[in-house]
């Protein structure tokens, strides 16, 4: 069984947007969960306006992600991340989620995965050899 993780939203998007990145090798090796907000963060997009792409970016959630409800003990410690650490909500909510359910979160860049611990949360990345 594979590990479960909160996958940071650039992570989605970059590969959303050049079919590459991190997202396949993460995949591979992890369960990936993301808080709903973060499909509001993505699907806010006006890209999302074209309704045939909007249904399979829909189905490609489905199929890889399990999405998670964000409740009021989220709720207070994003609050927190927010005023603390201002970042955007979404980013606050994915944080969030990690930290209230200890979860790691797969992060991109060397900056994220130092503001994610200062957080508390359990930040991780993977390079694009998988490493």
């Amino acid at each position: 069984m594979k590990d479960v993780v909160y996958v940071d939203t650039s992570i989605i998007i970059e590969f959303l947007n050049t079919g590459e990145g991190l997202l396949p090798i993460a995949y591979e090796r992890y369960q990936m969960w993301i808080p709903a907000t973060s499909l509001i963060d993505i699907f806010a997009s006006k890209t999302f306006k074209d309704e045939k792409l909007e249904k399979d970016v829909i189905q490609f959630f489905k199929k890889y992600f399990s999405v998670t409800d964000v409740d009021r003990e989220k709720s207070l410690v994003a609050s927190k991340i927010v005023r603390d650490f201002k970042v955007t909500f979404s980013k606050a909510c994915l944080w969030a989620s990690a930290i209230t359910e200890d979860i790691e979160l797969l992060v991109d860049t060397l900056e994220d995965e130092i503001k994610a611990k200062e957080a508390g949360v359990k930040a991780i990345r993977l390079l694009q050899t998988g490493l």
